[in-house]
C-alpha cells in the first residue's frame, strides 16, 4: 500500500489512493471520513461478499458496480440481494483457466432508479 500510494505520487497521479483492509470495514469509515465515490469493483473470494459488505454497497449506493466472480453458486446467491438496488447490465464470462471446469464471470450494474 505505502509503494502504491509513493508510486502514484511520483507518477503525479492525484486522484487515486490505496488502502488495505477488509472492504465492509474500510468504506463505512471512508464515508464517515466525508469520502464519497461513484464507483466500486469487487473481487471476492469463492465463498462471495461478505453479508457486512453487501449491507454496505446497498447503503452507499455507488453509481457504478463491477463485480468480477470465480464461482457462479455464490455470484447467484449475492446477486439475488444486489439486484434489489441495482440493475445487471450484462454478466461476461472470462476463461482464466483454459481446459477446466471453471471460469470467471464479470457483472457490470447500474444503480437502480425506482
Amino acid at each position: 500500500m505505502k509503494d502504491a500510494n509513493e508510486n502514484a505520487a511520483l507518477n503525479g497521479i492525484t486522484n487515486a489512493h490505496y488502502e488495505t483492509g477488509k472492504a465492509e470495514d474500510v468504506i463505512p469509515r471512508w464515508i464517515d471520513e466525508g469520502f464519497s465515490f461513484d464507483a466500486l469493483i469487487v473481487d471476492p473470494p469463492r465463498t462471495g461478499l461478505d453479508d457486512g459488505l453487501i449491507r454496505t454497497i446497498l447503503d452507499t449506493l455507488p453509481q457504478k458496480f463491477v463485480y468480477i466472480s470465480c464461482n457462479p453458486s455464490t455470484l447467484a446467491r449475492d446477486l439475488k440481494q444486489l439486484t434489489t438496488k441495482y440493475h445487471v447490465d450484462y454478466i461476461q464470462s472470462v476463461d482464466m483457466m483454459p481446459q477446466t471446469p471453471r471460469c470467471e464471470a464479470v457483472v457490470k450494474f447500474t444503480r437502480a432508479e425506482y
